[in-house]
């Protein structure tokens, strides 16, 4: 894989299925979290991986264990491409999107303590 620090991933949860498509169709790669009963796979957590971007979402998949026959064609009307986690996968993309959100809250600080007065200590 070549850039998959700088690929654009972003986490939504439950709810947030069209939020998570809207994103996808600008060429970032969104993980869709939520909570399934499937009568093979049991019930449990599920992602969807979705991204407009088909080499993107394949290059993204492969760090994953995806291969790129597990890609399923955009819906009518949606224009995204998606793989679909569970098990093993799903909580690898779990620790990701926990990675993520750790990151964020890193880069929020760091720009937190930039506006404090170097001499007071001040905001």
């Amino acid at each position: 894989m070549t850039h998959t620090m700088a690929m654009p991933v972003r986490v939504f949860e439950r709810r947030a299925v069209r939020e998570a498509i809207t994103y996808a169709q600008t060429g970032g790669i969104a993980l869709h979290f939520f909570r399934w009963s499937h009568p093979h796979f049991g019930t449990g957590e599920y992602c969807h991986i979705l991204s407009s971007d088909r080499d993107l979402l394949i290059e993204f998949g492969a760090a994953y264990g995806f291969p790129p026959h597990l890609l399923q064609p955009p819906r009518r009307g949606r224009g995204v491409w998606h793989y679909d986690a569970f098990g093993w996968r799903a909580i690898a993309l779990r620790h990701l999107a926990s990675k993520l959100a750790g990151d964020e809250d890193v880069n929020h600080e760091d720009t937190h303590e930039d506006t404090k007065d170097t001499k007071t200590g001040r905001e």
